[in-house]
């Protein structure tokens, strides 16, 4: 194993250059032909382990880029080895690779920057963005923005703010740079372990020209804080926090600083509050957290890939992961749910708990599906609550691994 996660990298060719001026558009164009041959060959592995949640042996393929090997393991396994490793594979041959493993695995990934995942159909796979991006639109005041939320976010959030948290602007770059080397780098290193993308000191600095950093203070002490980009819409960015700062400071750090951060672009002017990037699962903290901020899910701008998931079979493995992991997934142009649900009969009240905890602004619809068959509750359900709704009923399907993919 240790080979071949030794080599994953953070590969991002189509990133943010086009998007900010002419002159790095045009760079960017001019080494695009050699990123195409770079990217044309691909890596592939077969690697065996414990599902994460229900503790069965799954075996799979990974084929690709390499960009979210690491995020896609961890969702799947609690331990893994590579059994095989192969290099130098021409993207054009994956599906030759996928039809040759398709039965001998329990679940296939291919991890493809975007300009190559046109060669895959995606009725034979759930297609997933590597990133999805979520924003908030703001209202003409901040009550506005509290309106949108649930009762008991507001109240637990009218409490935070009642802690002694205040902030501060700064443009300083000695305050940068100290928010780079003493909060940020810490902070992603600490946070996400071998996941951890840390973006160079230079490259923070170039990215962070006419940016600002928003400094969070508890009681006077300044214990966290966030570059943010002011436009006509407030992008917030970089994230940090203070090395050492104790628990009990960092309770409702997160809530407080984010108020601030949208109080500011309230009154800057912004129309929208963009709070970043974020994985494609509807149950993930970090995507939860910025939900219920009444922020609606996007495609990113600049398209950083896709991830293509393929059941071969559904057994108690391969149905541990999908049922555990609820996806953002490409539907068409727009962005939908999946859900995949088993165990037991699919009654209304677990319509209303899927509905409640995971239809978010900006997805097309759920799509809901059931491999233990439909109650007559559900169907009552879907009499009066449909919108948004899709469910399919896989229990009497002959291959339902492929309907999985292709509804």
């Amino acid at each position: 194993m240790n080979a071949f996660v030794s080599k994953v990298h953070s590969l991002n060719p189509l990133a943010a250059a086009l998007r900010r001026n002419a002159g790095e558009g045009l760079n960017f164009l001019r080494n695009f032909s050699s990123s195409i041959r770079l990217f044309s060959k691909v890596r592939a592995a077969i690697i065996s382990g414990k599902e994460k949640h229900s503790g069965q042996s799954l075996s799979a393929l990974y084929i690709g880029h390499l960009a979210n090997f690491h995020f896609i393991m961890s969702k799947v396994y609690s331990d893994f080895n590579v059994t095989e490793e192969y290099a130098g594979i021409h993207f054009l041959t994956i599906m030759q690779w996928v039809e040759a493993y398709e039965k001998k695995v329990d679940l296939i990934f291919v991890d493809l920057e975007i300009v190559f995942s046109i060669m895959l159909r995606p009725d034979h796979f759930v297609v997933m963005p590597s990133w999805v991006r979520q924003r908030l639109h703001i209202p003409e005041d901040m009550e506005g923005v509290l309106a949108g939320m649930h009762r008991k976010t507001k109240k637990e959030l009218r409490r935070i703010l009642k802690q002694g948290f205040t902030y501060g602007i700064s443009r300083s770059v000695e305050d940068l740079r100290h928010f780079y080397h003493e909060m940020y780098v810490p902070h992603i290193i600490s946070r996400y372990g071998d996941q951890a993308i840390v973006v160079s000191e230079q490259e923070l600095f170039r990215r962070s020209h006419g940016c600002e950093l928003i400094q969070l203070f508890h009681n006077g002490r300044l214990i966290q804080g966030v570059v943010v980009h002011k436009g006509r819409c407030l992008t917030i960015g970089w994230i940090g926090v203070s090395r050492g700062v104790e628990p009990d400071a960092m309770r409702g750090a997160s809530d407080a600083l984010d108020f601030f951060a949208v109080s500011y672009g309230l009154k800057s002017g912004c129309a929208a509050i963009d709070f970043g990037t974020t994985r494609p699962l509807l149950n993930d903290g970090v995507f939860r957290y910025k939900r219920k901020w009444g922020t609606h899910v996007r495609k990113c701008r600049v398209p950083k890939g896709n991830i293509f998931v393929r059941p071969s079979r559904f057994v108690p493995s391969t149905i541990g992961f999908f049922t555990n992991n609820p996806l953002v997934v490409r539907d068409g142009n727009k962005l939908a749910g999946r859900i995949l649900f088993s165990g037991e009969r699919l009654t209304g009240r677990h319509l209303q708990q899927m509905k409640e905890q995971c239809m978010t602004d900006g997805l097309e619809c759920l799509k809901i599906f059931s491999l233990s068959g439909l109650e007559v509750s559900a169907m009552g359900f879907l009499k009066g609550n449909s919108v948004g709704l899709k469910v399919f009923d896989l229990s009497h399907s002959r291959d339902p691994e492929r309907d999985f993919c292709g509804m």
